[in-house]
């Protein structure tokens, strides 16, 4: 009686146990991922969305990714073609073509399942930058707008920012308004070194981030920062009251005085710009330093007393040069260089340039006023030419031409007791010329006696 008991209780069982297995088959299921987050499954119901096509299936991945969204599910009903091709295409083309994609997401992955009559694929975001970071994306109206933040940000020691671009902003550009800001202010210690991406492609509207790089921290920086503005306070301490020209030739002048020129580094021809010499902190505090710093210093003195005046970023003997272009109370603009003052002499015009000089003038306020050169000096008054002396006749070298001079004899005094002396002539000598002066007939000798016995 047991026995029997016992094998009607397990077909009972069997025959339970194969009616709940039939309702399975035939009934509808369900495949869930489990995900990290405490509310994965509430997220992913709540996330159900759907789809027609391919155009649906893009256009809801596309606001999950705007709105920070890491699993959500398709369902995907009537659809015409290739479903798995198609969302593969969609899940990699995004991150290219999307700038919030690009620039936020790292992958997208799915799984796509068949229910019956439709698909549910579901779909996991992987991001390399949160959603905060995504809101932080900076919109500007113009170019001024962002170079002003460029300008601000360098002088704050920013690490940088994002921004939105249409696709007319370059990486070159980015470099440009660096240095024009660096240049044009002066306030920051050194001009950072500059990474630009552009997500996706910086040809198409897109996300530009702008990472800036610098050579020392931010508190080593303020330091420096801090030691460059009490040396241009002693500068303008050595100015005093002047102002104008005079406050520019005096500045120029104590710093021409005060800085060593490091030509071993120019010689270098190692031209990186965080070297100490090629900054405001090598020329002012260091007193060590090469054009560029020279120039920035002057700049940042010239701020200090409210005078308009640039860096100018050129070349000279072939090698790079920097120097500064002031404006001056006649309301012209004049060169100034600081490293090469000669003595006297602080503002060149244009055409007062040594040729050397090489620089884009069209980048620069143009200096074509009139001269301010100091003039030059008054010429001695000449010497009183003494009268020639009288010029005195030399005996010809051609006695032929000329004929001698004839002797004059020494005057006799009147003494008629005495008779002039008689010059003596030789007897004995031939006269010189005996044609001239023919012989006398000498007398004849007389016969002479004949001699007797």
């Amino acid at each position: 009686m047991n026995m029997k008991k016992t094998v009607i209780a397990l077909a009972l069982s069997l025959a339970a146990l194969l009616s709940s297995c039939s309702g399975i088959l035939e009934g509808e299921y369900v495949s869930v991922t489990k995900h990290a987050t405490v509310d994965s499954d509430e997220r992913i119901e709540r996330s159900v969305i759907s789809c027609a096509g391919a155009e649906d299936m893009r256009s809801a991945i596309e606001k999950a990714i705007i709105s920070g969204e890491s699993i959500l599910r398709l369902r995907i009903t009537d659809y015409e073609g290739d479903i798995a091709r198609d969302l593969s295409e969609v899940c990699v083309n995004i991150p290219r073509e999307m700038p919030e994609a690009a620039y936020t997401v790292n992958f997208i992955t799915y799984s796509l399942n068949l229910i019956v009559s439709y698909y549910e694929a579901d779909v996991t975001i992987t991001y390399k930058r949160s959603a905060g970071n995504l809101k932080n994306v900076r919109a500007f109206g113009s170019r001024d707008e962002l170079l002003e933040a460029v300008a601000e940000a360098t002088a704050q020691h920013s690490l940088g920012f994002a921004f939105w671009s249409d696709g007319d902003v370059t990486s070159a550009d980015i470099s440009a308004m660096i240095e024009k800001s660096y240049y044009s202010d002066c306030a920051a210690p050194y001009i950072p070194e500059a990474d630009v991406s552009f997500y996706p492609s910086e040809n198409t509207r897109c996300i530009v981030d702008l990472s800036l790089n610098y050579p020392y921290s931010s508190e080593e920086t303020a330091q420096r920062s801090a030691e460059i503005e009490s040396a241009v306070s002693e500068v303008i301490a050595r100015i005093g009251e002047k102002t104008g020209d005079s406050a520019i030739s005096s500045a120029a002048q104590y710093l021409r005085e005060s800085i060593s020129y490091d030509v071993e580094r120019e010689d270098m021809g190692d031209y990186s710009r965080w070297y100490n010499v090629y900054t405001a902190y090598g020329a002012l505090v260091q007193r060590k330093a090469v054009g560029e710093g020279i120039a920035i210093a002057m700049k940042k003195v010239m701020n200090e007393l409210g005078i308009e005046c640039t860096v100018v970023l050129g070349m000279r003997n072939s090698a790079p040069h920097a120097w500064n272009i002031v404006k001056c109370e006649n309301g012209s603009w004049y060169h100034v260089d600081v490293s090469t003052l000669p003595d006297g002499v602080i503002f060149f015009t244009e055409k007062e340039l040594d040729s050397s000089y090489r620089y884009d003038a069209a980048a620069y306020p143009e200096s074509l006023g009139p001269s301010l050169q100091p003039p030059p000096p008054a010429p001695e008054p000449a010497p009183i030419p003494e009268p020639p002396a009288p010029a005195v006749e030399e005996p010809a070298d051609n006695p032929v031409d000329e004929p001698e001079p004839t002797e004059v004899d020494e005057p006799v005094e009147d003494n008629p007791a005495e008779e002039p002396p008689v010059e003596n002539v030789e007897p004995d000598e031939p006269s010189e010329d005996p044609i001239d002066e023919p012989e006398e007939p000498s007398p004849e000798p007389a016969p002479a006696e004949e001699k007797t016995e």
